[in-house]
């Protein structure tokens, strides 16, 4: 059965996070000033996969084939970022 689950990380350039294989990112925000993710996965698969981002602040480069995950607001609104996968 599939769980959606909730991931945390640091705000790097290039933050990572190991995720079971088939995990679907559904969503990224800002939960209590931390970017985060929820992602459907199923919680029986045991590989799991180490995937790479790419959060930037408007205005930073991006290259053309990180694919776009969603923007969220951090800081009240003073600092917005965007998440992308490489």
């Amino acid at each position: 059965m599939l769980t959606i689950y909730k991931y945390q990380f640091a705000t790097d350039d290039f933050p990572s996070l190991y995720l079971p294989k088939n995990a679907k990112i559904l969503k990224f925000d800002n939960q209590n000033e931390t970017p985060t993710i929820w992602a459907l996965i199923d919680p029986e698969e045991k590989e799991k996969v180490r995937r790479i981002f790419r959060l930037a602040g408007t205005g930073h480069p991006i290259q053309e084939h990180f694919n776009y995950i969603g923007t969220s607001f951090f800081l009240n609104g003073q600092l917005v970022l965007h998440l992308f996968e490489i």
